[in-house]
């Protein structure tokens, strides 16, 4: 899950108040990281600057002196929208009607909106929710003369779905809240006016005084006369519970709550709730940090930081090489082996989302010499995506959507997996649970997620043919996976172009042994041999094989071919149906996946063994494995993923590939599991198949 974004607003006579929100913005820069801006007044005219990046690099001394007057608005971005292009970098500003807007949230389905927009001559295409509010806003305040918070009262019903937003225009600032309070949004005084934030340590770093919350429904006006209240509608507040378990800082109180003291009642719920042997509790840093205090404080097992975060991580501005993506983890965490080596580790996080992540950190911490790592998370499993600003994935990508707990700790790779309870979770807030919005663990969304719902139901696993010549291990390795649910996919069918492969008797196996439906078919030139008037090169396909594996594929629905260790090259009409073409924008229009033992480019053509005597031929310092798209030249299609060893001294090429194939083997299914997640959501998108 990635962050939200984050709101500020400030009224107060008589001060220049920009520079107090660009701090307040840095109080909340957690929460968004991809772009940053303030609007300004100075009651005569509306000043803006926003910009890409983090708040310390889109505001200078000059930026911020230019952004005169007593009232302003700010906004940290993360995009819970694929569209994250610069001009959507708010506060937005409409400049005909005289007012800006930030917007924490996010509305679900804008239907309404579009249709009323649409009516009056409005193109929305290119709007976000954000920008379809602001408009809707602008038009009340045009065609009805209303002021500011009149016409965002006229307007609110159109605003279906969670929002915590601060408003402004030339005389005023305005706070309003969604009637659940999904996000949260509080009020301080400072001087002799108010603040609004996101979250109250925005407060302390500015030094306001924390008043109370908006409360859901309610729209506050402050101006020259003060504060004012509306309650626009009734409302009961179902904060997202991911603030406490997550998104907040540990030092915000929110709707009432300390941040800090939550988290650490859920490691102190989770050491109740399960009993764990072991020698030392290291938190996940830095959202882990207050629960494994928690668990080892009732615990009695002694805390220590085991993993050290490199704090200047944020955005990468600067690409990695290859070698450094193979260590993306490492670049932002490191262990600290003296506090892990030979114990056994209790690792505290706060959730699992897509268990890759998890996969990586539970090996780095073995790597660093642990005996036992045995995971306590802080939340129940997540199953079900965000609709009101986290930007969460589809519930393909969600692990505990499609696996049991122990296939998900198999997967991961640790000793041993626990989850806090849902009861006890709410336990440990001291509220009900009908206070919350828990709709990613139990899918009960408090605001209509309209045509959202239909992403919900269960999709059908992609169907996937294995293409093999050899022994299949590798071809064994998909099947097992995607029987075990370890992959959103199912194998109806594997093609082998030799009747002795030894695929074939490893397939009889698997399907006697797990119970499996799998056709195997044999074709290739004994099978479907060429024509006279055929002159086939070295390993080509005849014309009556590729209409054999074509009608095969058609037969059992096909979605993805996969060729692992395939030793025929593909027919152009296979590559033009399921290929690679040089017409295509995306990875994502292809469905044919080669998997090589080696680094392409360098190494196109070359397989098995001899790819790894060419990189010692050529005495590189590294070896690897590619899984790419099938192109018309086989293993010139673009790269899915890459994964690189060192070349250790003195290793035979024999040596050198029998670690490959153990790197092949670690990460392939987690490769194509992620190539297939990607494509579902390219296809949702609504481009050619």
């Amino acid at each position: 899950m990635r962050e939200k974004c984050a709101v500020f607003g400030i009224f107060v006579p008589e001060l220049e108040v920009a520079r107090v929100a660009v701090y307040g913005l840095w109080a909340l820069q957690h929460r968004g990281q991809e772009g940053t801006g303030i609007v300004s007044s100075d009651g005569r005219k509306l000043y803006k600057h926003v910009g890409e990046g983090l708040v310390s690099q889109v505001f200078s001394e000059s930026s911020t002196d230019k952004l005169r007057g007593h009232i302003a608005i700010g906004h940290n971005r993360y995009s819970t929208t694929d569209t994250a292009r610069a001009h959507h970098i708010q506060p937005l500003l409409d400049l005909e009607h005289g007012f800006a807007l930030a917007h924490n949230g996010n509305i679900p389905d804008c239907a309404k909106m579009i249709k009323f927009l649409g009516e009056r001559g409005v193109d929305t295409r290119w709007l976000s929710d954000s920008g379809m509010m602001l408009a809707v806003i602008g038009y009340y305040m045009s065609e009805e003369n209303l002021a500011l918070e009149a016409a965002i009262k006229r307007a609110w019903p159109l605003f279906t779905g969670a929002f915590s937003i601060v408003a402004m225009d030339h005389d005023k600032l305005v706070a309003f809240r969604d009637k659940r309070g999904i996000r949260p949004l509080s009020i301080a005084r400072l001087g002799g006016g108010y603040v609004v934030a996101s979250e109250t340590c925005a407060f302390d770093t500015i030094g306001a005084q924390f008043l109370r919350d908006v409360e859901p429904g309610e729209m506050v006006v402050i101006d020259a006369e003060g504060l004012s209240s509306i309650q626009v509608e009734k409302g009961h507040e179902t904060l997202d519970i991911f603030e406490l378990i997550y998104f907040a800082r540990p030092d915000s109180v929110v709707s009432g709550l300390s941040v800090n003291k939550v988290r650490k009642d859920f490691g102190r719920r989770m050491a109740r709730e399960f009993k764990i042997k072991a020698d030392v509790v290291v938190p996940v840093p830095s959202s882990g940090i207050p629960a494994a205090l928690g668990y080892a404080e009732e615990s009695g097992i002694p805390f220590d930081m085991g993993l050290v975060k490199n704090r200047y991580i944020h955005r990468t501005f600067i690409h990695p090489t290859p070698e450094l993506r193979e260590h993306d983890l490492s670049i932002k965490l490191n262990p600290v082996v003296d506090s892990i080596r030979g114990k056994r580790i209790i690792l505290v996080d706060d959730s699992i989302v897509r268990g890759t992540t998890m996969r990586k950190l539970v090996k780095m911490v073995f790597a660093a010499g642990a005996a036992e790592v045995h995971l306590a998370i802080g939340s129940p499993p997540v199953k079900f995506p965000d609709f009101y600003g986290i930007n969460t994935p589809d519930m393909a990508e969600l692990i505990a959507t499609y696996m049991t707990e122990d296939q998900i700790c198999n997967f991961v790779g640790a000793t041993s997996l626990n989850y806090i309870s849902f009861d006890g979770m709410i336990k440990a807030t001291g509220r009900t649970r009908g206070d919350f919005s828990t709709a990613c663990f139990d899918g009960n969304y408090p605001l209509s997620i309209g045509s959202r719902a239909r992403t919900l139901k269960a999709e059908p696993p992609t169907r996937i043919a294995i293409m093999a010549s050899g022994n299949g291990t590798t071809a064994e390795s998909i099947i097992r996976a995607a029987a075990g649910d370890k992959m959103f996919a199912e194998v109806p069918l594997v093609i082998t172009s030799k009747p002795d492969a030894g695929v074939i008797e490893r397939v009889k196996k698997l399907k006697k042994e797990l119970g499996l439906k799998v056709e195997v078919a044999v074709v290739g030139k004994t099978t479907h041999p060429p024509t006279a008037k055929e002159n086939l090169g070295a390993g080509e396909m005849s014309r009556a094989e590729e209409k054999a594996i074509m009608d095969l594929l058609k037969q059992h629905k096909i979605d993805l071919v996969l060729l692992l260790g395939y030793m025929r090259k593909v027919g152009s009409k296979l590559i033009q149906r399921y290929g690679w073409r040089d017409d295509y924008l995306s990875v994502f229009q292809a469905r044919m996946l080669n998997t090589h033992p080696g680094l392409l480019p360098e190494t196109t053509g070359l397989f098995g063994v001899n790819v790894q005597q060419h990189v010692l031929d050529k005495k590189r310092s590294r070896a690897g494995q590619t899984l790419h798209v099938a192109s018309a030249k086989y293993d010139d299609g673009p790269i899915v993923a890459e994964h690189r060893i060192m070349v250790e001294p003195g290793e035979t090429a024999e040596e050198l590939f029998a670690r490959v194939q153990k790197l092949e083997k670690e990460n392939l299914v987690v490769d194509v599991n992620d190539f297939i997640v990607e494509r579902k959501k390219f296809l949702k998108k609504g481009e050619p198949r």
